[in-house]
């Protein structure tokens, strides 16, 4: 529900925050995980989700920060995964392990980056990511909807932004990812339209997607854009949430070509 976390992000947290004093830092005792489990239906369940996250939390509570690498850990994890597989647990098989969204690990540059965004329906306070700027930050999200860098739509149900391209340019197309994850109700868009315009004002729609939107799968991205040749200033981008299910839209950038 909380989305992927992956491995090299357990390890790389640090219970003494250094921010504390060094008496504040005293008082740290230990530390501790909690595996929330109401999704969690069975034991080989729970080893799965347990391990190796629990190798990374042991040298996290033996090593001071100094003394940690995440490729020297990763390498002996790969062996003791094979050995807790050997004796019958079902750890995670690390060595399948993809790793964090390809398209987050580094920006895209495009025709609108760092062009302002105007918004027609606000975005969510507690899923703002980079504010009025993170449509076109070039930053696209990971596979978890709280890395702060999803924004999350929900009021009246809608996503409605215009981006200004500061001139008129010839654009060849214009698209967005948009998440699915079932568990905090995050759906994709029934229907997405998007429009250009030259002043602002007059839109002429370029395309009008509809799509089926169903729990199913429970957790995924799809991207929903348009191709072709046309002369725009301003894009309306539009996505609507599914009427039934409701919920929320999270999309990360606006991507013109």
């Amino acid at each position: 529900m909380g989305g992927y976390l992956p491995l090299s992000k357990v390890y790389s947290y640090n219970p003494v925050p250094v921010e504390l004093s060094e008496r504040e830092a005293e008082l740290v005792c230990g530390v501790q995980a909690n595996l929330w489990a109401e999704y969690i239906f069975s034991d080989s369940h729970y080893e799965y989700m347990i391990y190796p996250r629990a190798l990374a939390l042991a040298e996290i509570a033996w090593s001071s920060p100094e003394h940690k690498s995440y490729e020297d850990f990763r390498e002996s994890a790969l062996d003791e995964v094979e050995w807790l597989r050997t004796e019958g647990y079902d750890a995670f098989p690390l060595k399948d392990e993809i790793g964090d969204r390809t398209e987050s690990r580094s920006p895209v540059r495009h025709m609108a980056s760092g062009k302002s965004v105007k918004y027609n329906a606000p975005y969510n306070d507690n899923y703002k990511a980079g504010g009025d700027g993170a449509l076109t930050d070039g930053l696209r999200g990971s596979w978890a909807n709280n890395d702060g860098v999803w924004q999350g739509f929900i009021s009246r149900g809608r996503l409605d932004v215009v981006v200004n391209l500061e001139k008129e340019e010839e654009i060849t197309s214009v698209s967005a990812d948009f998440l699915q994850s079932v568990g905090p109700e995050i759906f994709l868009p029934a229907d997405v339209v998007i429009s250009v315009s030259s002043d602002g004002e007059d839109f002429t729609e370029l395309i009008h997607m509809e799509n089926v939107v169903s729990r199913t799968p429970a957790d995924c991205i799809k991207n929903y854009g348009w191709k072709g040749k046309s002369k725009a200033r301003y894009i309306r981008y539009q996505a609507r949430s599914d009427k039934n299910l409701r919920g929320w839209i999270f999309t990360d950038e606006i991507v013109v070509r």
